[in-house]
């Protein structure tokens, strides 16, 4: 998140106050929806893995709820670029040009 701010700062090249404002705010902004994203992602999982190591006999393991809250926090890793690429118009640009580029051949 440090390296995005310092990126986006570097090429709004951001003059006044007020400009500084909104710009700590799109990357509070950005980073809120990061971090709760990760949470509602990986969440589930780590609780499912703190009772199963709690509870000593068995009656809440389910082996199929265990794969697929372990499939839901590795959309995790899926997620943060498709976020910053919302919020980052830079990124959105260099995408889009990658693609244009692909297509002339």
């Amino acid at each position: 998140a440090r390296n995005h701010a310092i990126r986006m700062r570097s090429e709004n090249q951001i003059s006044s106050s007020s400009s500084n404002f909104f710009f700590g705010l799109k990357v509070a902004k950005t980073v809120a929806v990061v971090v709760g994203v990760y949470l509602i992602l990986q969440t589930p999982y780590n609780v499912y893995q703190v009772v199963n190591v709690i509870d000593i006999s068995g009656k809440f393991s389910v082996p199929q709820a265990r794969e697929w809250l372990f499939y839901l926090a590795s959309c995790n890793s899926v997620a943060s670029p498709i976020i910053y690429g919302f919020f980052d118009k830079t990124l959105r640009d260099q995408v889009s040009s990658l693609f244009r580029r692909c297509n002339q051949y």
